[in-house]
C-alpha cells in the first residue's frame, strides 16, 4: 500500500555534513530557524526533553526530515535510537540522497514488526530486509536502546550499520538516486507507537 508523505523539512547547509543533537526547548522541529517545512502540515516530529519524538497517532502517516546540505554522491547519515513507547507500529530511520518529495533511500527499523530494511522510498520498493534477530546475529549487536543506525550510499552500493558494524544481509544496489540530502524519515502506520531519536549526524564518505 502506498503511503502518502505529509511533510518534509530542510535545515541550513554546513560545510562537511550536518548534525543536530536536539538539545533545546520543546518545539515542533520545523519551528526551529534551522529547519524549513517543505510540504504537509508539520508537527509529527517534535523535540521533547531534548530528543526527537514521532508524535503521529493516526494510521498511515509519514514525514521526512532532511537537512539542506547537498553532500557528495558518496554520503552517510546516522541517528541514535533512544527508546519507544505506546502500542502499534512506528517505522523510523535515516534517509540519504533525498531530492524532492519521497525521492530518497531509507534505512527503516520497525521494532513492532521486528525487521530492518533498506528501501527506495518514492516507489516504496524494499531493496533488502532482514529480521532484527538475523541482524543481531550478523553483527553481534543487540537492538537495545540506545544504539546507532547508519546508512551509507556509495555509487550504487547501499549499506546499513548498527553501532558501526555492517548488517551484511542488508547490502543492496540501486541506481535510482545519485545525489541529494541526508536526513531522518519517520513513519507511523498504526496506533500510538512513538520512537525517540537523538544525535542525528551526516557527511561525505
Amino acid at each position: 500500500m502506498m503511503i502518502k508523505p505529509i511533510g518534509f523539512l530542510k535545515a541550513a547547509a554546513a560545510a562537511a555534513g550536518v548534525k543536530d543533537n536536539f538539545n533545546r526547548a520543546n518545539e515542533d522541529l520545523e519551528a526551529n530557524a534551522s529547519w524549513t517545512l517543505e510540504s504537509g502540515t508539520g508537527g509529527p516530529l517534535s523535540i521533547v526533553s531534548e530528543e526527537l519524538a514521532c508524535t503521529i497517532d493516526t494510521g498511515n502517516s509519514e514525514i521526512i526530515c532532511s537537512h539542506s546540505d547537498t553532500l557528495a554522491q558518496a554520503q552517510w547519515a546516522s541517528v541514535v535510537v533512544t527508546g519507544d513507547s505506546g502500542t502499534g507500529e512506528c517505522i523510523t530511520g535515516v534517509v540519504v540522497r533525498h531530492t524532492t518529495g519521497a525521492n530518497c533511500y531509507a534505512l527503516h527499523i520497525d521494532l513492532s514488526g521486528s525487521f530492518i530494511r533498506i528501501m527506495e522510498w518514492n516507489a516504496y520498493s524494499v531493496l533488502n530486509t532482514v529480521t532484527l534477530a538475523t541482524a543481531a546475529s550478523q553483527t553481534g549487536e543487540a537492538f537495545t536502546a540506545p544504539y546507532t543506525l547508519k546508512l551509507t550510499a556509495n555509487s550504487t552500493a547501499l549499506k546499513a550499520y548498527i553501532n558501526d558494524v555492517e548488517i551484511t544481509g542488508l547490502a543492496s544496489t540501486d541506481s535510482t538516486h545519485t545525489e541529494g540530502l541526508a536526513g531522518i524519515g519517520m513513519l507511523s502506520a498504526t496506533g500510538t507507537k512513538v520512537m525517540t531519536l537523538d544525535d542525528f549526524d551526516s557527511g561525505d564518505l
